[in-house]
């Protein structure tokens, strides 16, 4: 029995091994973040170091200066100034150690946030298919706090609770010898044996948490987006119970955990008061006086008052890092580390980058060549032998809804890795351009960030937000208010712009929220224009008025994804994508 228990443990301690390995790997974004910020934890442990010595030296004095002040004896002027200088270093640095590393948390969540941003903007469709925006938003959000607060921070504290710790079982040895050793080693050994006994059900409890906070994320969201069927049918009961049951099991467990990780408050509490106890007990077996030995017994209890609270912090500090391991995984992204080093210069230094208006590019025409387009491992939708698209030829891509005209528009512009062949941006010697960022991408339904319209329209395009001091960039946007039939529709001034309209523009439309979703990206001046379905909320008028305009615009590769065939009259290149069904 005792065989199979000793067992257990050890197949526990390699699973968490295996588990751990790829964790702390170079592709962990965790791995990267430690790595960005190296120097200033360095500093920091640095800190918690000199912090620690000053402590040593001022509780090593302390018996000594304790038996003069008692025996009345005189007290030497350089030994009370190297006291006062060791606790007002102590405080001091102490007080430093603190700020900086809630600074440091600062820090750390900045830095993690861009990594997400940085890699998850650098993945192909597919990819985000397969993490899910539940994840994403998870990663970004309360499990991001959780990394910062659950495993970066007690990371940081426990090197200072353990220096400290350190400190105070030194002083105790040094004062009582090896009779302390007894009593030390009992006392550690509750906390170790408490420790092993909680691990796998802290780890456990964490699992809980990681799974439940991304099904919460992912009903959230279902919930909104079906709000409208919800308050018409009142069918909010196959939500709400879902919801709750989760929240259920992601508290309960939280709950757990904190009664586990308070558990050793009790013991640590009740070694305090034995080893009270254990100071009349040494005074009745010694042959010391008691009196002479009260200068020692004094800082004893002073490090013992101070160590009770100490060691349940670090407890409670290796407990939560327990719960949170699982998390570490999460931030588990293939090919990540390349991109950290190439993005290290930007990462360290917080610049405030800015798209130019004008992309300039050489850019002649896209040229696809046996090209196969499809989702992962599922049967290919589309094949073209051989198709171009051209500067000043706009091209209609036409088809029934689920025939792969968004998924080839998303090949094109590289968010889809094609399943085979070629797709090539060429310039005037038709020679490849590696990488093409001049590209807008409008799609049927936009997200704005702003409460007034030049906010949304300026999303991104810092050059704008100098309109009100630069008679061109405003006379720019209002010609590209009349190309998408907003200006003098419901934007009658220039001012208007500069008017709230609430959060996710809920004053306005959706017709008019497409319609400022196409002048955003027509005012980035980009050499290529992808609309897919991006006027489909707009009447048959408006819809043929604003793509008439639109295809006036010179220099442009345009392409027009829909599956309205009434619009395809003002385009002189159509292709219908069931002609290339596979």
């Amino acid at each position: 029995m005792i065989y199979s228990k000793f067992q257990k443990n050890i197949n526990s301690i390699l699973k968490l091994k295996k588990f751990l390995s790829p964790s702390f790997a170079r592709n962990n974004l965790i791995y990267q973040l430690f790595e960005l910020n190296s120097k200033f934890i360095i500093y920091l442990m640095t800190i918690s170091v000199i912090t620690g010595i000053c402590e040593l030296i001022f509780l090593n004095s302390l018996p000594n200066f304790i038996s003069n002040v008692f025996n009345n004896n005189p007290i030497e002027k350089n030994y009370l100034i190297m006291m006062f200088t060791a606790v007002f270093a102590w405080s001091v640095l102490g007080i430093l150690f603190r700020y900086q590393v809630e600074l440091l948390m600062g820090n750390l969540a900045r830095d993690l946030s861009k990594l997400i941003v940085i890699n998850i903007s650098n993945l192909k469709i597919s990819n985000i298919e397969e993490i899910g925006r539940s994840k994403i938003s998870a990663l970004s959000t309360v499990n991001l706090e959780k990394v910062i607060y659950g495993i970066c921070h007690p990371f940081i504290r426990i090197t200072e609770l353990l220096l400290t710790i350190s400190v105070g079982v030194y002083v105790i040895f040094k004062n009582f010898g090896i009779d302390s050793i007894i009593y030390l080693g009992a006392a550690f050994l509750s906390i170790i044996i408490l420790i092993a006994s909680t691990r796998s059900k802290s780890y456990q409890y964490g699992l809980v948490n990681i799974h439940e906070n991304k099904n919460i994320f992912y009903l959230i969201n279902i919930y909104l987006n079906n709000i409208r069927e919800i308050l018409v049918q009142k069918n909010y009961n196959i939500y709400l119970n879902r919801i709750s049951i989760s929240n259920f099991n992601k508290f309960s467990a939280n709950g757990k955990a904190r009664f586990l990780s308070e558990l050793p408050r009790k013991v640590v509490e009740s070694i305090v008061y034995i080893a009270i106890c254990f100071l009349a007990f040494f005074q009745l077996t010694s042959s010391t006086s008691f009196v002479q030995n009260l200068p020692s017994y004094s800082v004893i209890l002073i490090i013992m008052q101070r160590l009770a609270p100490l060691i349940q912090q670090a407890y409670r500090i290796l407990f939560d890092l327990f719960q949170n391991i699982p998390l570490i995984k999460e931030y588990q992204i293939n090919n990540s580390y390349g991109l950290f080093i190439s993005n290290k210069s930007t990462l360290k230094i917080n610049k405030n980058l800015r798209q130019p208006y004008i992309d300039q590019n050489n850019l002649k025409k896209i040229s696809l060549k046996n090209l196969t387009v499809g989702h992962g491992s599922k049967k290919p939708l589309l094949f073209l032998p051989e198709l171009d698209f051209y500067i000043d030829k706009p091209i209609a891509i036409v088809g029934e809804s689920g025939l792969g005209k968004s998924t080839l528009v998303e090949t094109i512009i590289g968010l889809r890795q094609p399943k085979s062949g070629h797709c090539n941006y060429l310039d005037k010697d038709n020679k490849k351009i590696n990488e093409l960022r001049s590209i807008s991408y409008i799609p049927q339904n936009c997200q704005f960030s702003g409460k007034s319209i030049f906010e949304m329209i300026s999303f991104g395009n810092e050059y704008l937000k100098k309109s009100h001091f630069d008679k061109e960039i405003k006379s720019n946007i209002i010609e590209i208010l009349k190309i998408t039939c907003v200006w003098e529709e419901f934007v009658y001034c220039f001012e208007d712009l500069f008017k709230d309209i609430g959060e996710g523009a809920a004053a306005l439309s959706g017709g008019q929220k497409q319609r400022l979703s196409i002048a955003r990206a027509l005012l980035q001046n980009k050499k290529v224009l992808i609309f897919d379905e991006a006027t489909n909320g707009l009447d048959n008028n408006l819809e043929k008025q604003i793509i008439s305009n639109i295809l006036k615009i010179k220099s442009k590769i345009t392409i027009f994804i829909t599956h309205n065939l009434d619009i395809t009259s003002e385009f002189d290149n159509v292709i219908n994508v069931k002609d290339f069904r596979i």
